[in-house]
């Protein structure tokens, strides 16, 4: 059973993400209500707030594949490949990138229920520390799915164009 104290400190922490639109807040917007935690974060907050932010990383990535097809429309105009052959490929690689985030979330689905189940309650600054991994982890992970499949594209695109053109 919680005390008054402890109520009122988690409803402060839950507040600082209830009624927030992930998609509208800035990265430093939820990066100062991740330091503004009072006190020991319970399971609950712990799942109320991963979820918050993995929304967050989640749509980042999804605007990073949304990119990938003016990527992939860049690359085909400069290496002049069909249309049919760009949205092709495309498709190949929207659907790899998507599968990709399948799994990840599949992962990170497991991860917090491993860190939330370690007991019913979490220090502050451990928590912290996991979410600011999280989304280290996230930028990471969507840099490299990016710089992967714009270089796949680019091969791609390169080697169509060098069956008509190159003596390889």
């Amino acid at each position: 059973m919680l005390t008054e104290k402890e109520k009122k400190r988690w409803i402060k922490n839950v507040m600082l993400f209830k009624n927030q639109n992930s998609l509208e807040m800035t990265d430093e917007d939820l990066s100062d209500r991740i330091d503004n935690f009072k006190g020991p974060v319970g399971t609950k907050t712990m799942l109320c707030v991963w979820n918050y932010v993995h929304d967050h990383e989640k749509q980042k990535y999804i605007r990073m594949v949304e990119g990938m097809r003016d990527t992939c429309r860049r690359l085909a105009d400069y290496y002049n490949v069909p249309r049919e052959y760009e949205t092709e490929k495309f498709r190949y690689v929207h659907d790899k990138i998507i599968k990709m985030l399948m799994k990840r979330e599949g992962f990170e689905i497991k991860n917090i229920k491993k860190f939330a189940a370690d007991g019913p309650i979490c220090a502050r600054w451990e928590f912290q520390r996991y979410l600011k991994l999280k989304r280290r982890s996230w930028a990471d992970f969507t840099q490299r799915m990016e710089r992967k499949w714009t270089k796949k594209l680019q091969h791609l695109f390169r080697s169509h164009t060098c069956l008509g053109f190159c003596w390889v």
